[in-house]
């Protein structure tokens, strides 16, 4: 069995826009802005939880893939727009926060919204993949051609300006497709030249938000390749929950065949305590020496297949 490690990264701009299933009522929105202020005080501040998962991986030579919010490849910027990207304007969005104070700024100022300086020093380890997890983390599923394309024109551009060409991505909140549209993403992002998305399942805004966790080989997807989420984790998740999936893993490695991956994800800011990480890890690692595993990250799946 395949294992891959995808690891969405998203700085600060976790906090700057909201679900979009958030918006169905004032009651979600409320328990948005509590969330962001829960967060003040269990997850891990700026860049702190990206270069803590950079370093722990690094230190037990395990690959991973970030999907990394495009504007985080930059160094610095002179304020929205960047490259001439467009605004969300879908019914979903109902905050005029980043969008609008965005400053003129740089990685000095604001760490949380840059981390290209750091980027630039980690890019050429092998261990490491690097995809777009949306420009500002936007829903794009639920919006226009033009503004979708824009945004994946921006965050593209972003990467290749720290000479990082990335293949893959991965949807913020993991909403891939929506029933009313449900091809239009992946023809955006083929357009861009991706080759790879991550799969969760189908969405129907504003009604239906109920993801499936599969362990399958990776199939084709309206012309891209899809790989489909095993399991979800974070640095906030109980104990239990670790143990759970460490279990799953054990299990899926013993019956699964090898073109089947484990697609685990989990986010970057979560992680100011690499205990439970740390616990997978090594566990993945035994079951690598014994033959059951094969670490991979993203980029392998196009010598692959």
């Amino acid at each position: 069995m395949k294992f891959l490690l995808s690891i969405d990264t998203e700085g600060d701009f976790w906090k700057y826009i909201q679900h979009p299933f958030y918006s169905r009522s004032r009651v979600y929105k409320i328990k948005w802005y509590l969330n962001r202020l829960r967060g003040r005080f269990i997850y891990a501040p700026n860049r702190k939880g990206f270069v803590s998962l950079v370093n722990i991986l690094k230190r037990y030579n395990f690959p991973a893939t970030f999907n990394i919010t495009g504007h985080l490849y930059l160094k610095s910027c002179n304020g929205w727009p960047h490259f001439h990207e467009l605004k969300p304007r879908a019914k979903w969005f109902f905050k005029k926060d980043w969008y609008y104070w965005d400053p003129k700024s740089d990685f000095i100022s604001y760490p949380g919204i840059y981390f290209g300086d750091f980027l630039e020093k980690i890019k050429e380890n092998p261990l490491f993949d690097f995809g777009i997890h949306g420009f500002a983390h936007e829903c794009w599923p639920l919006e226009k051609k033009e503004i979708v394309e824009s945004g994946i024109d921006a965050a593209l551009k972003s990467a290749r300006k720290i000479k990082i060409n990335p293949i893959s991505f991965s949807a913020p909140f993991n909403i891939t497709e929506d029933k009313q549209n449900p091809a239009g993403l992946y023809n955006s992002l083929k357009k861009s030249g991706i080759k790879i998305i991550r799969f969760a399942g189908e969405d129907e805004y504003p009604r239906r938000y109920d993801h499936q966790f599969k362990t399958i080989p990776p199939f084709k997807k309206n012309g891209l390749i899809a790989v489909h989420v095993s399991m979800t984790f974070d640095g906030t998740s109980s104990l239990d929950q670790i143990h759970n999936i460490i279990k799953d893993i054990k299990e899926k490695s013993m019956y699964s065949g090898r073109e089947v991956i484990y697609c685990l994800c989990c986010h970057d800011f979560t992680f100011k305590n690499l205990k439970k990480i740390e616990m997978i890890l090594k566990e993945v690692l035994i079951l690598e020496d014994k033959g059951k595993i094969k670490l991979i990250n993203t980029r392998d799946l196009i010598e692959e297949l």
